[in-house]
């Protein structure tokens, strides 16, 4: 909540040549707790050029007029909701990713680790998937030669 984040970000990505526009940030709910700074942060950066991920949905502090009144374009539902609903085939799930696509949200699945999960998580709409399946986390030096290599 450090108010002089969005400009002093907008420096460093200004130092190395990224557009806000490549950035993506995640907010995660137990964030939300001064709500009147977040959203003027968040529109700030908005009009910046970033853009808004709200982290770990269902696992905290779910609120769907915390979710309404922050400008939000994708919800990343929590791997334990995930978990839950290969366990359990609820129809929660389903209805929430129907509810979130209404209001124009993408949805990224947290946690999918096998190739079942992949394919429910697509079968209910969620747009993005994450988790062990694709990568599990690795270092730095890593990654960049991943992406080196995915360049050329």
């Amino acid at each position: 909540m450090n108010r002089s984040f969005p400009d002093e970000l907008h420096e460093v990505l200004q130092k190395h040549h990224v557009s806000p526009s490549q950035v993506h940030l995640e907010i995660t709910e137990e964030a939300m707790v001064d709500r009147v700074v977040l959203r003027q942060m968040m529109d700030k950066m908005i009009a910046m050029g970033y853009s808004f991920s709200l982290d770990d949905y269902g696992s905290g502090y779910s609120n769907a007029s915390r979710q309404m009144e922050l400008p939000f374009e994708n919800v990343k539902l929590d791997l334990s909701v995930v978990r839950e609903y290969m366990k359990t085939g609820s129809k929660l799930v389903p209805a929430l990713v129907l509810v979130l696509q209404h209001d124009h949200l993408s949805i990224t699945a947290e946690g999918v680790e096998t190739f079942e999960m992949v394919q429910k998580m697509k079968e209910i709409g969620c747009t993005y998937l994450q988790g062990y399946f694709y990568s599990k986390p690795v270092p730095m030096t890593e990654f960049e030669q991943w992406c080196q290599k995915r360049m050329r």
